[in-house]
């Protein structure tokens, strides 16, 4: 979907990865520049995830190399903060969802909060 909407929309999107804080493979591809030659696993990090959709612990090559021009940022969150979110969407809205597919509502309230990515995206 980022892929898509960075070609459609260039510089006006920003496009951001999500990932659950025990499975950050895209971060630690990209990060580092080994993509699919590094495992979160190699940094002793477990790759356990209430986040199953999101368990990933060796990324994509292609993807990485893909991607990583197109990227803003990425960020990770533990699975209390996405249980946390389920309570609340099922609370407010009566939704019930995976805890994989709240890892993106995280993003906005992070990037509206961080002035570093504010001073970057100028």
């Amino acid at each position: 979907m980022a892929f898509g909407l960075k070609l459609a929309f260039g510089d006006h999107v920003h496009c951001l990865f999500a990932e659950p804080t025990h499975s950050p493979c895209m971060l630690l591809g990209v990060y580092t520049g080994l993509h699919d030659q590094i495992a979160v696993q190699d940094l002793g990090i477990d790759n356990l995830t209430a986040a199953d959709g999101l368990a990933v612990g060796r990324a994509s090559g292609f993807v990485g190399r893909a991607m990583e021009r197109l990227l803003d940022g990425f960020y990770t969150l533990d699975d209390q903060t996405m249980y946390d979110m389920l309570g609340w969407l099922a609370a407010a809205e009566n939704i019930r969802l995976e805890p994989s597919a709240l890892a993106g509502m995280a993003g906005p309230q992070r990037v509206c909060a961080s002035k570093a990515y504010h001073q970057l995206q100028g």
